[in-house]
């Protein structure tokens, strides 16, 4: 199974293998991304087909830069909520400017990608607490988080992504 973080610039193409989180009313079409580690959103502009136009993260203003997720393993969003335990196969993106752990998660609502984080970065065994997302200021204690499987013929309900 191959996962990482492929650096992209405005104006280039999503690439392939990039997990789409969902669509929003004023992006369209949003991927998994992140920039500064910390993970958020690519939009590609309405009208823009695949050509990247910004990466956005809670908490910062947009990048022409950063890094769009890439699979070929099977996506699934678990739904979360605050004091769940975080699974190991949820997607870690690294430590944001606050200093907190955060992983991969998406607004149940509207799909939009940012980062949950949990309630102690020093645990063994992280619960979920929030999910911060660009387009919103306030957290939101359930939400839903990102995991990536080994593909097998026996697996049901998940999205396969080809590279």
């Amino acid at each position: 199974m191959k996962t990482e973080w492929i650096l992209r610039h405005r104006g280039q193409d999503i690439p392939t293998g990039a997990i789409c989180a969902g669509e929003t009313r004023d992006d369209g079409r949003v991927y998994v991304a992140r920039f500064k580690d910390t993970p958020g959103k690519v939009n590609c502009g309405r009208g823009r087909g695949v050509q990247i136009h910004n990466f956005w993260v809670h908490g910062e203003n947009s990048s022409g830069a950063g890094e769009v997720l890439v699979t070929n393993g099977l996506v699934k969003w678990v739904p979360v909520g605050r004091g769940d335990p975080i699974p190991s196969t949820a997607v870690y993106s690294g430590i944001d400017s606050s200093g907190d752990k955060v992983w991969v998660g998406r607004s149940k609502k509207h799909g939009e990608p940012g980062k949950i984080n949990c309630h102690d970065n020093a645990s063994k065994t992280p619960e979920m607490w929030n999910l911060w997302r660009h387009s919103n200021s306030l957290s939101s204690s359930d939400a839903e988080l990102l995991t990536i499987l080994e593909p097998s013929l026996k697996d049901v309900g998940y999205t396969y992504i080809y590279l």
